[in-house]
């Protein structure tokens, strides 16, 4: 991705020398936002969720007891 960076001089700039600048800006967001609207969406299967959420209750049962400090 390109990285652009404004300076006091050319927020402030005429007219005539900023508009180039605004519209080399407006391009290269509109092409990242269209690069980032293509890119390939990997669902999840209802198997591969099932296992998260399991995961992720088993990991907070298992922490549990030390959540005060001390095993209770």
């Amino acid at each position: 991705m390109t990285t652009m960076t404004l300076t006091a001089a050319d927020c402030c700039a005429p007219r005539a020398r900023r508009l180039p600048m605004l519209r080399r800006l407006v391009l290269s967001t509109g092409l990242a936002l269209v690069a980032w609207s293509r890119r390939p969406v990997r669902r999840r299967s209802h198997e591969e969720q099932a296992r998260s959420i399991r995961t992720e209750s088993m990991r907070q049962q298992a922490a549990a007891p030390f959540r005060y400090g001390a095993a209770q």
